[in-house]
């Protein structure tokens, strides 16, 4: 019973220390609005604080838009637009690596038939049209391969740039430019997210350490314990 109750000990002090060595996360995030731009600086991990063991790198975009023309000309028309709003990141350590990629979110939508101009500049009736909302999110990780891992490791900084880029296009009219018998308007709101996260096996504190040391002493004593019962019988 001696024994059984040894072991149950040497296996609370085993979970125990594993649990003090489990790994920690540090965490960095860029957000910025619709036609936000902002200068990226993380850094890199500092190896005083344990060992490097995962990198992750998301970018999130969630986006909102409605679009409202209204056809000024004394025919009928047909008027199609859409656009292609994207967050865009570039992050490098200026030394080894850098990193960049696109999200890309795309709204499309058409009128046909659209009444020559009634008079009233307000984006509805025979000659306006408005939009419903549009929304769409998408989030993307980028991959980091195990060998790239190290490249991450030190106290130099990561920078680079975050920005979002968005505009509507119309088939024959764009804010102005080109023929200036569409009158039109484009409202959009959203945010796109920039996430490192460093995975990581920290240090071990003094606690620790002596923790993890009486497990090593507790399971080599139930081993020599084991050994002299097998002997005795």
């Amino acid at each position: 019973m001696r024994q059984v109750t040894r072991g149950f000990q040497c296996l609370l002090i085993t979970l125990a220390a594993a649990s003090s060595a489990a790994a920690n996360e540090i965490t960095q995030i860029s957000a910025i609005p619709v036609g936000g731009e902002t200068f990226l600086d993380f850094m890199k991990f500092d190896p005083a604080l344990g060992t490097l063991q995962g990198v992750r790198l998301s970018l999130a975009f969630d986006f909102s838009v409605q679009v409202g023309f209204e056809n000024l000309a004394g025919a009928p028309r047909t008027i199609s637009g859409g656009g292609g709003p994207a967050a865009v990141f570039v992050l490098t350590d200026e030394e080894s690596f850098e990193y960049g990629h696109a999200l890309t979110l795309r709204y499309d939508f058409s009128a046909e038939s659209v009444d020559a101009f009634d008079g009233t500049l307000d984006f509805l009736g025979g000659s306006g049209r408005t939009s419903p909302l549009i929304q769409d999110s998408q989030v993307e990780d980028i991959p980091i391969a195990p060998e790239e891992i190290p490249l991450f490791v030190g106290t130099t900084p990561l920078v680079g740039v975050h920005t979002i880029a968005s505009s509507p296009q119309f088939s024959e009219h764009l804010f102005g430019g080109g023929s200036q018998d569409i009158a039109a308007y484009y409202s959009a709101i959203g945010t796109s997210t920039l996430t490192l996260t460093y995975e990581y096996a920290p240090v071990p504190e003094p606690a620790t350490a002596a923790l993890t040391m009486m497990a090593i002493l507790c399971v080599i004593r139930l081993r020599k314990t084991s050994a002299k019962s097998i002997a005795s019988n």
